[in-house]
């Protein structure tokens, strides 16, 4: 096993390996970083809004290919997108969406990343309450497991330090039409059918009768609803592995290791070794970087309990959606569809 020393490598590609040595010899995955070492999505854009489409067009012809290419996956893409702004605009108010989401995203992503780093001295920042607050249960139990076996490690630190948010746009709405039970099962429920239409899904009791199954679908509409809203940032941020005094040093690491040059380049990170109190720090200088976080509304179930009626027969908007962070850099996506 390799030494716990985080500066072996000092070239484009240091980054990327020191995530890869620390996933290859202690199983921590890095969330912010890609699968592979090249900065490649987990999913391109197509395969996250068409699976099911791209896997029915494996099989087909040439001109099926391009049909779909230029006229059925930009109609049904746009189609879907212009449902969920309606939602949103009905529900939220043109005033809060999407300028006042945005700003809220915006200003969520520094202390969300922040979250995300980890303190030997701090080894349970995590559980408290803040993390719980800003990431749903299934995103904070994901992490949980990248933090324990840090805690287990006891001596290897992660910091991820954002110091300036260029731009933040919406990418993509998502809405889920129908029960929390069937949407969210782990195992797909046989007397239901499940339909897509690019970002949006919906449920359905199956029927071999069209008129039964348009009942069933408008049923299933009334059951329940929930939003996912993608954000694209553009930012700077810099990534540092850091080990803490008390760790034993490494062996023939006293000596001060020299900066590693700059490199310039399609994926290239600027990186620079240094060593604090012996032990070796990799650090990333502060790097443009694309990030995509996705924020996730509750379930409103059943669906009118997306709007409510005020006293006195006044209309009121629901304001306290109580948006949380459910994915960050698809990763939670993927595993799914692993």
């Amino acid at each position: 096993m390799m030494p716990r020393n985080y500066s072996f490598l000092s070239s484009a590609s240091a980054a990327q390996a020191t995530a890869h040595h620390l996933k290859r010899t202690f199983g921590v995955t890095f969330p912010w970083r890609y699968k592979d070492a090249l900065p490649l999505p987990r999913l391109t854009h197509d395969d996250l809004v068409f699976p099911a489409l791209n896997d029915e067009l494996a099989h087909r012809g040439p001109l099926a290919k391009m049909w779909a290419g230029l006229i059925t996956k930009p109609l049904t893409y746009q189609v879907s997108q212009w449902v969920g702004e309606r939602v949103l605009q009905n529900n939220l108010g043109s005033g809060y969406f999407p300028d006042g989401f945005l700003k809220g995203a915006y200003v969520a992503v520094t202390p969300a990343l922040q979250a995300l780093s980890y303190s030997p001295s701090d080894p349970m920042a995590w559980d408290k309450p803040f993390a719980k607050s800003i990431f749903t249960p299934e995103m904070h139990e994901r992490f949980d497991r990248e933090f324990t076996k840090l805690r287990e490690m006891g001596d290897t630190g992660i910091e991820l330090a954002v110091n300036d948010v260029h731009d933040a746009r919406i990418k993509d709405i998502w809405v889920l039409f129908g029960p929390k039970r069937v949407l969210l099962a782990n195992r797909p429920d046989q007397s239901r059918a499940i339909l897509k239409l690019g970002t949006l899904t919906a449920s359905a009791e199956r029927s071999e009768d069209a008129s039964n199954a348009m009942n069933a679908l408008k049923l299933d509409l009334m059951e329940g609803i929930q939003v996912h809203i993608d954000v694209e940032y553009s930012l700077d941020c810099a990534l540092t592995v850091y080990q803490t005094p008390s760790a034993k040093p490494i062996e023939d690491s006293a000596a001060p290791v020299d900066p590693a040059p700059s490199v310039e380049g399609d994926g290239a990170d600027s990186v620079q070794q240094t060593v604090v109190k012996s032990h070796p720090v990799f650090h990333e200088h502060t790097a443009r970087r694309e990030l995509v976080l996705r924020f996730s509304s509750p379930y409103f179930e059943p669906s009118d309990a997306i709007s409510q009626s005020g006293p006195g027969g006044m209309h009121e908007r629901v304001w306290d959606w109580d948006w949380k962070i459910s994915d960050i850099d698809y990763l939670l996506e993927a595993e799914s569809r692993d």
